[in-house]
């Protein structure tokens, strides 16, 4: 499942919550509730792409550790970490 933003920003992330079997995600667009605490329980997940300046190093540093084994940039160190103003 690819998100992009296109300046859109999705009101959370909880819906995400439900897709149990969900195996690939690229999040290119924020929630305006700032959380990523709904994908902290996709264990079924193989890859997760995000762009990096819409989340705080705290919360992709707990993404990473809900979901150590993914691929993808979410374990990289990203040279720019922060919420982009929108």
């Amino acid at each position: 499942m690819t998100l992009l933003g296109n300046r859109n920003i999705f009101r959370t992330y909880k819906p995400l919550a439900a897709l149990v079997n969900l195996r690939y995600l690229d999040l290119r667009t924020p929630a305006a509730d700032e959380s990523l605490g709904p994908l902290h329980g996709l264990k079924q997940l193989e890859f997760v792409s995000i762009l990096p300046a819409y989340f705080t190093k705290a919360e992709i540093d707990e993404l990473r550790v809900a979901l150590p084994n993914v691929a993808g940039n979410l374990h990289e160190e990203h040279e720019y970490v922060g919420r982009r103003v929108r």
